[in-house]
């Protein structure tokens, strides 16, 4: 129980005992156990080194003892703690590993999880179809096996696939659907996680409001259960929905509240996700050297526990830094590190990202050929991964960039396109800029009714 609540210090304290008793015992199983445990423990706090350590200990135990099952319980940890850090490929393969026996010995709810994390690790690289596939799977195991809480899971699971997609409504249905079987069942765990997931559809659709209510229903439920972990992801999350309205100070002090928590926990990772985005808030607020020392401090943990990840994070926000002041030497070394670290872990929508990311301070510069080649990069990969949002965003930073450059008609073109998508995935945000950008396109070609029109419609969203 003080592991499911984030009490990581008191939880270690009683592993340690009960694996010293089983070290005096000879229990092997108990030890084995411990071992997993602790090694979980560790992982939350984000000491990855560590946690491997014991994880593999842990693995050995259950081969000397021929513990299949426990066995393939343990691969699925590491294989989640190589997630945590980024290393994609070989969380795969540890999760593939534990496929391989509980399909052996016929575990099929173990099955199932493996499905879910197997779905998990592809939705991060960006393999979003292979995702739904091995989640689907796990679905199907669910239903029949009439495991209503693992139907939920699942559910979950999905709604994460879609949003990564920038299939909003598809989303939000997923989410709910796993709430009502959470209410249905009084799994509280469930119905606070996927509130919390939906306030994060909503923070993507622009709908800050929205976002606040599900993060604060969250909350609510995370603070009754005194699940000290979810207070803090909670309070993190209200502090990016407040910086992205504008509210700083705010945004500020939820970040700070959620910093707090995770120091408190000893929570790693999360304390370097706070600085990382107390940076990007420092930026807004224009305060640029304080911007960078929070990037840093972030930088520096996320290298320390060998989260590869957010260290390619933590270096395109600083990189954007970098741009913001003119340093576009650095900007473009920065911003360079964090795609190659993104591409180096398989993280697809990361590499995307870090294209669009070039383009845009190459668009900056002058050099339209140049930012024109890493848009066209960006594009290929959000549509080869199915991201509907990254392929609309796209089209707009190329309508922009052809109508710097004269071709008017090639942007409005691109910009066109990009209204469709935001329009078909129900993002009002992008759908109101495309519509601004796209005024602005045909105002350029002397089509002023109608781009009376379009400004007239983005005012309106």
């Amino acid at each position: 129980m003080d592991l499911v609540h984030g009490e990581y210090v008191k939880a270690e304290e009683h592993i340690q005992k009960a694996l010293a008793i089983a070290t005096e015992i000879g229990d092997k199983n108990r030890k084995a156990l411990c071992c997993s445990a602790q090694g979980t423990v560790l992982r939350s706090r984000g000491d990855y080194v560590k946690a491997e350590e014991f994880y593999n200990k842990a693995i050995a135990i259950r081969k000397e003892i021929g513990d299949r099952k426990g066995e393939a319980t343990t691969y699925a940890n590491p294989g989640n703690l190589f997630q945590s850090r980024g290393e994609y490929v070989k969380a795969e393969e540890y999760q593939q590993k534990a496929l391989v026996i509980k399909t052996e010995i016929g575990d099929r709810q173990g099955i199932a999880e493996c499905y879910n994390n197997l779905g998990g690790v592809f939705q991060i690289r960006g393999k979003y179809e292979k995702a739904e596939e091995f989640h689907e799977k796990a679905l199907m195991i669910a239903k029949q096996d009439g495991y209503r809480r693992g139907e939920a899971l699942c559910y979950r699971c999905l709604g994460k696939v879609f949003k990564s997609q920038g299939e909003y409504i598809k989303a939000e249905e997923y989410f709910q659907k796993a709430i009502t079987i959470g209410k249905e069942i009084g799994d509280k765990e469930v119905e606070a996680s996927c509130n919390g997931n939906l306030g994060s559809v909503f923070h993507c659709l622009g709908e800050y409001s929205r976002a606040e209510e599900y993060y604060e229903k969250s909350y609510t439920i995370n603070k009754k259960l005194g699940h000290r972990q979810g207070e803090a992801s909670d309070y993190y999350h209200l502090g990016n929905v407040f910086q992205s309205r504008g509210s700083y100070f705010k945004a500020e002090e939820y970040l700070q509240k959620a910093l707090v928590i995770y120091k408190e926990l000893g929570d790693r990772q999360g304390e370097a996700c706070c600085y990382a985005t107390l940076g990007n808030v420092f930026k807004s607020l224009g305060f640029y050297a304080k911007a960078l020392e929070y990037c840093k401090k972030g930088l520096v943990i996320s290298k320390a526990i060998g989260d590869r990840s957010n260290e390619g994070r933590a270096y395109e926000k600083m990189g954007i830094i970098f741009q913001n002041i003119g340093e576009c030497d650095k900007a473009r070394e920065y911003l360079e590190e964090a795609r190659v670290l993104a591409e180096g872990i398989g993280d697809r929508q990361g590499e995307a990202t870090g294209y669009g990311n070039l383009g845009t301070l190459f668009e900056s510069l002058g050099e339209y050929v140049k930012a024109e080649e890493y848009f066209c990069k960006t594009l290929l990969i959000t549509k080869e991964i199915g991201d509907r949002q990254g392929e609309a965003s796209c089209y707009c930073s190329l309508g922009n960039l052809f109508q710097f450059r004269g071709e008017y008609v090639k942007a409005k073109e691109y910009v066109e396109k990009a209204v469709s998508i935001y329009k078909q995935i129900g993002h009002r945000e992008g759908e109101g800029t495309a519509y601004r950008s796209l005024g602005c396109v045909v105002r350029d070609l002397g089509e002023y009714g109608k781009a009376e029109g379009y400004i007239r419609k983005a005012l309106e969203i």
